[in-house]
């Protein structure tokens, strides 16, 4: 269910709280959001910087608490995505957030797997195999983190 509030409301409420979880003093945040964004203050921070420093706290470790939940646009296709794969796009995004991994994990993949340097301009049946690759990989996961539980 998505929120109704605007997304650069849930972007700040999620960089604040990942301050929160992090327990970073306002020195510290500051010096990261001046590292990440180029500002001082999370209001002055571009959209692209906002995501940034999402991906930053995602990085150290904030985002496993599920703050940023509502704080990432839903899965969007670019408009250079080929007709037909819009679905398998959306695929692959949504096993990239469940991995915890970027876009740009997905572009690598596309880059050693097929030499494309993008994954929008993978052909269907390469984009299907990706998305395959993809749930192995979720799959494997899932079987270790279930072996790992189990006493």
């Amino acid at each position: 269910m998505k929120s109704k509030q605007p997304l650069r409301t849930r972007q700040l409420a999620a960089i604040h709280g990942c301050k929160r979880t992090l327990q970073l003093d306002d020195a510290t945040y500051r010096d990261l959001l001046e590292r990440v964004g180029g500002v001082r203050s999370a209001a002055d921070l571009s959209p692209a910087g906002r995501a940034r420093v999402l991906e930053e706290f995602r990085r150290l470790g904030a985002g496993a608490a599920g703050l940023m939940r509502n704080a990432v646009p839903a899965v969007t296709t670019a408009p250079n995505v080929q007709a037909g794969n819009e679905a398998l796009i959306g695929k692959v995004g949504a096993l990239l957030a469940d991995s915890g991994r970027s876009w740009n994990y997905a572009h690598g993949m596309a880059r050693r797997m097929f030499g494309r340097q993008r994954l929008e301009w993978l052909r269907h049946d390469e984009l299907h195999r990706l998305v395959m690759a993809l749930q192995i990989d979720a799959n494997r996961r899932r079987k270790r983190a279930l072996e790992a539980a189990t006493p």
